[in-house]
């Protein structure tokens, strides 16, 4: 007869529809036991260890990570969210923010401003502003 382990692409779909928990009890019926006694105890070890791995440790994992994540945001909500790292330079800052020096400014003048500090003079001569 036909075994669903003959061949890797075989064996990968019946893997993954066992993950799937499908065709469980197909997939164990279809070990011939009658070909060698070791063959089928191994086989029904594997599979026994994949459906445990996978099903309930993988799954188990996810539900977990899902569940922490939920209960951070959660914590978040109901006692604020942490300071980032904008917010705590603005904090330890001595610079008035809400002054509006630097307001009125383009952002174009800036760096106009900016260029013409760092270029070189010309001619050997410094312009003075």
């Amino acid at each position: 007869g036909s075994s669903v382990f003959e061949s890797i692409m075989s064996t990968s779909e019946c893997l993954f529809s066992l993950i799937n928990g499908d065709d469980m009890f197909a997939t164990f019926k279809s070990i011939p036991k009658d070909r060698a006694f070791t063959v089928w105890v191994y086989s029904r070890i594997y599979l026994y260890s994949f459906i445990c791995l996978f099903i309930y440790v993988v799954l188990s994992l996810f539900i977990s990570i899902i569940m922490d994540t939920y209960e951070i945001i959660k914590n978040c909500y109901e006692r604020g969210f942490p300071a980032d790292r904008l917010e705590q330079f603005y904090c330890t800052s001595q610079f008035d923010f809400n002054s509006g020096r630097y307001q009125g400014e383009s952002v174009f003048a800036r760096v106009w401003t900016l260029v013409k500090t760092r270029m070189p003079p010309r001619n050997g001569y410094e312009e003075i502003n």
